[in-house]
C-alpha cells in the first residue's frame, strides 16, 4: 500500500466565483460540465429545504442560526422548507423542476401529489401547463410589474411575480396593496 498517493489534477473545477477548465478538456468534458452545472443548479432548492427540515428536527429553534449561511432571504428559505416538508424525497421526480414540485405541494395528500407529478413528468408539462392541469377552472395572469396601476378582480385570480404566487379575491386593489402582497 502506497504511503502517498497523488491525486490527478481535475480537468475542471468549480470554484466559489468561477469555473476553471484545463486546456486539454475535450468536448466530452464540456458535456460533462454542462450536465454537472444543470444537476447542481436544479437541486439547490431541495438541498436547502431538506437541510432546513433536518436542522429543525435536530435543533429546534436553534436551527434558525443556519439561515444566514445559506444566503437566501427568509421568505425564499421558508418556501424551500415548505416544499421539502410537503414533498418528501421519495415522491420527488428528478426530471421535474422545483417549481413543478412547488405547485404540487399545494395538493392535500401524497397520493394526489404523486399522481400529479406523474402527469407532469409523462406529459413534459411546463409550470404554466401544470398549474392549468391542477386548476383548470382558475384564471391565471402573469404579471411582470404591478407598480403602475391597481387592478379590479372579478372572481378569483392568481398572480405570479418573481416566482411567488398570490391569490386575489373579488375586489379592487391599488398597486401598493398588490405589491405588499408579494413582500
Amino acid at each position: 500500500m502506497p504511503i502517498l498517493a497523488l491525486k490527478p489534477k481535475p480537468i475542471y473545477e468549480f470554484l466559489r466565483s468561477s469555473l476553471h477548465v484545463e486546456p486539454q478538456a475535450t468536448i466530452e468534458n464540456f458535456q460533462e460540465i454542462a450536465a454537472e452545472i444543470k444537476r447542481l443548479s436544479s437541486g439547490i432548492q431541495f438541498w436547502c429545504g431538506d437541510f432546513l427540515v433536518e436542522a429543525q428536527k435536530r435543533f429546534g429553534e436553534m436551527a434558525s442560526q443556519f439561515t444566514d449561511e445559506l444566503g437566501y432571504n427568509q421568505e425564499t428559505l421558508d418556501n424551500f422548507r415548505w416544499v421539502a416538508e410537503k414533498i418528501p424525497p421519495e415522491l420527488r421526480r428528478e426530471s421535474l423542476s422545483f417549481s413543478i414540485h412547488r405547485e404540487a405541494a399545494h395538493l392535500k395528500n401524497p397520493v394526489d401529489i404523486e399522481a400529479a407529478l406523474e402527469v407532469a413528468e409523462r406529459d413534459k408539462l411546463t409550470v404554466a401547463q401544470f398549474r392549468e392541469h391542477l386548476h383548470p377552472d382558475k384564471k391565471s395572469s402573469k404579471v411582470s410589474s404591478i407598480r403602475i396601476a391597481g387592478m379590479i378582480v372579478e372572481g378569483k385570480v392568481s398572480i405570479e411575480q418573481k416566482g411567488i404566487y398570490r391569490d386575489f379575491e373579488s375586489g379592487s386593489y391599488t398597486a401598493q396593496e398588490m405589491q405588499e402582497a408579494f413582500e
